[in-house]
């Protein structure tokens, strides 16, 4: 494995934008039994929609099929774009994987609930330091347009950094940036990804995100990681 699996345009593009969609950090084959195991774990039949509807069975995993995912290159890829890279090679390995799973819903497909995570934490999250330094999301399966992809505000981090800078004091806690994602999103224009599976997405924490609606024909699975 190489000790430092991004590209310098990778990691240029994460600085500059907020998110790098990186592919080749995880084998196609153990993303294929990990959206499997996410199937199962829900107690969800992948030809049986009926079944989609049921009680979710939690978030929280510990399925060695999903477990797996969790590769020495994705966390090493991790630490080149962590705000301390020379502390360690290799982030920490989670103990459990958060599967995000966004059923199928008829259109038209919007993207909803534009956000910054951890501007919703309560008690209140301080802006500085910040309480992760890295994003990631994994996905376990080929994902189509309109169909679960995320989609992102490019730059928005930059523009949430310099509001706090600029008016330390208000934004001390994170939470007060809520009332204003609308006004940084309206500085860039939204980017629909459609992943393959294997893909992970690392982006900055302060890059604003949502989570679209789901028009496809499956449940879309994927794996969130916060450092």
């Amino acid at each position: 494995m190489p000790l430092h699996p991004l590209r310098p345009d990778q990691t240029g593009q994460f600085l500059e934008l907020g998110y790098v969609l990186a592919s080749g950090l995880i084998p196609k084959e153990a993303a294929a039994k990990a959206d499997r195991a996410a199937f199962r774990c829900n107690g969800f039949e992948p030809g049986d929609p009926t079944t989609w509807a049921q009680p979710p069975k939690g978030e929280f995993f510990d399925d060695p099929d999903l477990m797996a995912l969790y590769t020495d290159a994705l966390l090493a890829a991790g630490a080149q774009l962590t705000s301390n890279p020379y502390l360690s090679t290799q982030l920490p390995r989670p103990e459990s994987a958060f599967v995000i799973k966004i059923l199928p819903a008829p259109g038209p497909w919007k993207h909803v609930n534009a956000h910054i995570d951890g501007s919703y934490e309560n008690p209140p999250l301080l802006s500085f330091p910040r309480q992760w330094d890295l994003f990631a999301m994994i996905y376990l399966h080929d994902i189509e347009p309109q169909s679960g992809g995320t989609v992102l505000w490019p730059r928005t981090h930059r523009f949430a950094e310099a509001l706090i800078r600029s008016q330390p004091t208000r934004f001390k806690f994170l939470r007060e940036l809520r009332p204003l994602v609308e006004e940084l999103a309206q500085k860039s224009e939204p980017v629909e990804l459609q992943p393959k599976a294997g893909d992970v997405l690392f982006f900055h924490p302060w890059t604003v995100h949502s989570k679209p609606m789901n028009c496809g024909t499956r449940p879309r699975f994927a794996m969130n990681c916060k450092w």
